[in-house]
C-alpha cells in the first residue's frame, strides 16, 4: 500500500512539474509581447565614426504594435554597452511625423535637428496598435563616448507594458563606433553578426 502512496505521489509530481515547464514555456514565448523582434528579424549591425562627449544618435530601432490594445513604452537599455559609453537620452517619433521617414542617416547630432521639433520623450510614450502598413514608431537613442577609442553595444531591450501586463522585447542590433571621428573616417568596421 505505501508503495503505491509513493507512486501517486511521485505521478503526481511529475504531472505537476511538466504542467509548470508547459506554463514556464508558454510565457517565455510571449514575454516579448506585441512589441517583440517578429520571427526572422533581421540582425542588423552598425558603425560609424563619432567625437568624444558630443552626443550622437542610433536610430535602426523600428517599433509596430501588433497587438489590439495600446503598448506603454517604459525604458530601453542597450546590452554589453562598453566601458566608457552611456546613453544620454532616448526619444520616439512616429515615421510619419518624421520628414526623411526613418532617422538612421543623421548620427551626429541627439535628437537629430531635423526631427528635433517632432520627437516625443520614450518613457510613458503610448504606442497604438498598428492600423496601416507604415505604422511605425522609430526609437532615436542618444548615446556619448567618454574618450578616443572603439566602443559598442550587443544589442536592445525595450521594456513596456500592455493592459498592465509588463513585457520585455529585445533586438539583435549591434553598434560599434570609433572615436574621434577625425581618425576613424574610413576604417570603423561594424562588430561581427
Amino acid at each position: 500500500m505505501r508503495r503505491w502512496v509513493l507512486l501517486g505521489l511521485a505521478a503526481a509530481l511529475l504531472a505537476g512539474g511538466a504542467a509548470a515547464a508547459i506554463l514556464a514555456l508558454r510565457e517565455s514565448r510571449s514575454s516579448s509581447g506585441p512589441l517583440a523582434c517578429p520571427p526572422g528579424c533581421a540582425h542588423l549591425t552598425l558603425a560609424f565614426p563619432v567625437d568624444p562627449r558630443r552626443p550622437f544618435t542610433y536610430g535602426l530601432l523600428l517599433l509596430r504594435n501588433r497587438g489590439g490594445e495600446a503598448a506603454v513604452l517604459e525604458r530601453v537599455g542597450a546590452r554589453e554597452l562598453s566601458p566608457g559609453m552611456q546613453l544620454v537620452g532616448a526619444v520616439v517619433v512616429p515615421t510619419r511625423d518624421n520628414p526623411w521617414h526613418v532617422t538612421a542617416d543623421d548620427h551626429a547630432h541627439f535628437p537629430p535637428p531635423n526631427v528635433a521639433q517632432v520627437v516625443r520623450p520614450l518613457q510613458g510614450y503610448e504606442l497604438l496598435p498598428a492600423r496601416e502598413p507604415s505604422d511605425y514608431t522609430e526609437v532615436l537613442l542618444g548615446l556619448e563616448v567618454a574618450r578616443a577609442g572603439m566602443f559598442s553595444f550587443r544589442g536592445l531591450a525595450l521594456d513596456y507594458r500592455v493592459a498592465g501586463r509588463r513585457y520585455r522585447a529585445v533586438f539583435p542590433y549591434r553598434l560599434r563606433v570609433c572615436a574621434p571621428a577625425r581618425l576613424h573616417r574610413r576604417d570603423c568596421q561594424p562588430l561581427p553578426l
